[in-house]
C-alpha cells in the first residue's frame, strides 16, 4: 500500500483515505483546538468572523464550536440565533446542536 502523507492509496489505486482539501479545514482545524481551551470564547468569535470574511461559508463544525462558545457564555439568544442561521443556508443541526440550547436554557432559568 502506498501513503504519501495523508492520502492513502490501495493496491488496485483506489484512494482509501484523504484529507479535507477545502480551505475552511484550516479554520476548522484551529477552531476545534480553540474549543478546547475553556476561556477561549473570543478567539473563537474571530476565527468565525475570519471564516466568514475569507468568503467561505461554515459547516456543521464551524457551527458546533461556535454554539459551544455561545454556551460557555450561557448566550442563549445567540444560540438561538446560529441555530436559526444553520437552518436557513441549508445545515441540518444535529442533537448536539440542540442540546447546546438545552444545557443553557436549563442554566440560565427564567429565559
Amino acid at each position: 500500500m502506498a501513503s504519501a502523507g495523508p492520502r492513502t492509496v490501495g493496491s488496485r489505486g483506489i484512494i482509501t483515505g484523504t484529507y479535507p482539501s477545502i480551505p475552511l479545514n484550516r479554520f476548522n482545524t484551529k477552531l476545534i483546538s480553540l474549543a478546547k481551551v475553556p476561556t477561549s470564547c473570543l478567539p473563537i468569535f474571530d476565527k468565525c468572523r475570519e471564516i466568514l470574511e475569507s468568503n467561505l461559508k461554515p459547516d456543521l463544525t464551524t457551527y458546533e464550536v461556535l454554539l459551544q462558545a455561545h454556551e460557555r457564555n450561557n448566550d442563549l439568544e445567540a444560540i438561538m440565533n446560529t441555530l436559526e442561521e444553520m437552518h436557513l443556508i441549508g445545515i441540518t443541526p444535529n442533537i448536539s446542536s440542540f442540546n447546546v440550547a438545552l444545557r443553557v436554557r436549563i442554566v440560565v432559568p427564567g429565559i
